[in-house]
């Protein structure tokens, strides 16, 4: 079955089984793909029905104009496609988990299998199967696990579909690139140096375009949030671009989302192409267990903000896959 057919009968699967596959909250590109192949490719090779469902609420895709594109270029009709608002959440289902190995959203039920490439929270132990390792992409796990022999019989929109998130993740494998990506790519015949530099040319710009988003769009674009415990909650929101267009909208965020911190991280590169980030904190943040791990410099603000304060993160190396534990782990032993 295309891809496109499998997504067409999305509705239909759901109502007969409890499986769904869902990516984490954040809602990226590699999620929503990795959600998408783990599903397809299961029915592709024969066993048991899958939902995928995506894990932001529908009215946020326009906010990630890099799905947008993927999804149209693999001709899938996003009606077709569930959204973690469009699912019954009194329900419990059996749940695949991908690209995280922890619920971090409103679905219930029974955690059955976990492909990830995030720190290893240790939950769910009797998942199986139970892949967390390291990769660029989730993709790629995904497609290591699954995808057999069946990358001969793709269309090419389906490769493109498939190598997108790597493409994105791995900066056209110059970057945070794993052998497992350069297999999975391989995999789905992506070895072409020009496709590849074009294709991640289109993609990279189509994530970076915020044309017409407000500040809370910004903040909200691509936001995880974590329960430390009772009455602490954690939200980090990450931008391209530098945080001052979104700083007067950071206490209103933070209160809409109920938060005890909200960090915004912000990456962009300077006049001399040279990454770097940023980190805006709102809330009674331990700065003191993360100042050297993230090698944080307190800013001047021009126009301060109550309530927010600025650092430059030297540690350019740490996006939020290793922020958050740190920041997780600090305030735990806080609470104890």
């Amino acid at each position: 079955m295309r891809i496109v057919e499998f997504i067409k009968h999305a509705k239909a699967r759901l109502a007969t089984t409890p499986a769904i596959c869902i990516g984490n909250s954040g809602g990226d590109l590699d999620s929503v793909v990795s959600c998408v192949a783990y599903a397809w490719l299961q029915s592709l090779n024969g066993g048991s029905d899958v939902t995928p469902i995506v894990s932001f609420p529908r009215d946020e895709l326009v906010l990630r104009k890099d799905v947008e594109l993927v999804l149209h270029k693999a001709g899938i009709n996003t009606s077709d496609l569930i959204f973690i608002d469009d699912l019954n959440l009194e329900k419990k289902y059996q749940i695949h988990l991908v690209d995280h190995n922890v619920i971090d959203g409103p679905e219930k039920g029974e955690v059955v299998s976990i492909i990830d490439h995030h720190d290893d929270a240790g939950e769910y132990l009797n998942a199986n199967p139970r892949i967390v390792e390291r990769s660029g992409s989730c993709v790629s796990l995904v497609l290591r696990e699954l995808l057999d022999n069946h990358g001969s019989d793709m269309t090419d929109a389906e490769r493109k579909f498939l190598a997108s998130p790597i493409l994105v993740d791995t900066r056209g494998f110059t970057a945070r690139v794993e052998e497992v990506d350069r297999c999975a790519a391989q995999a789905v015949s992506l070895i072409d140096p020009v496709t590849i530099s074009l294709y991640t040319e289109e993609l990279q710009t189509a994530k970076e375009d915020v044309s017409g988003l407000t500040s809370r769009d910004l903040l909200r674009k691509d936001y995880k949030q974590w329960t430390v415990c009772e009455g602490k909650v954690l939200g980090i929101s990450s931008i391209m671009g530098r945080v001052g267009p979104v700083l007067t909208a950071i206490p209103d965020w933070a209160e809409e989302k109920g938060l005890t911190i909200l960090l915004v991280m912000a990456a962009y590169s300077d006049e001399n192409d040279t990454f770097c980030r940023e980190l805006a904190v709102y809330g009674e943040f331990p700065i003191d267990e993360v100042i050297s791990a993230l090698k944080l410099e307190k800013q001047p603000i021009a126009h301060p903000v109550e309530g927010v304060t600025v650092y430059t993160q030297h540690a350019t190396a740490c996006s939020r896959k290793q922020v958050a534990p740190l920041v997780l782990k600090a305030l735990q032993n806080v609470s104890v």
